[in-house]
């Protein structure tokens, strides 16, 4: 296993929220990798917080958004991330980051973190 940095983890974690994964996958895919659980949960804190992600609920065969506030409410712990009815989405601005931004790493970089994810 690798470590990887904080924009690395921020990188694979809207990698996950653009393929609308479920939130019990970064645990899945995070265990590829050396890094603090602590750091995984403060990265998706922020990256709700600045508008890049939040999560949907699925309640009775339909998803409902969260706002910020409650996605904030339900990131609290690594276990509340096992939970397997949260999908994580990127937000309007975070699918224009998403679209634009270097992350902070190198093109290769991301081709090697987004091959083994």
């Amino acid at each position: 296993m690798k470590s990887i940095t904080k924009e690395e983890i921020q990188y694979l974690i809207a990698l996950h929220a653009s393929e609308e994964s479920m939130l019990i996958e970064i645990i899945w895919g995070f265990s590829k990798w050396i890094c603090n659980k602590d750091e995984i949960l403060k990265s998706l804190k922020e990256l709700v917080e600045n508008n890049t992600i939040l999560v949907s609920k699925l309640n009775n065969g339909d998803f409902s958004d969260l706002n910020k506030i409650e996605t904030l409410a339900i990131l609290g712990t690594w276990e509340d991330l096992k939970k397997t009815n949260l999908i994580l989405y990127l937000t309007e601005l975070g699918g224009k980051r998403w679209e634009h931004d270097d992350w902070g790493i190198s093109e290769k970089r991301k081709q090697y973190l987004f091959e083994n994810s």
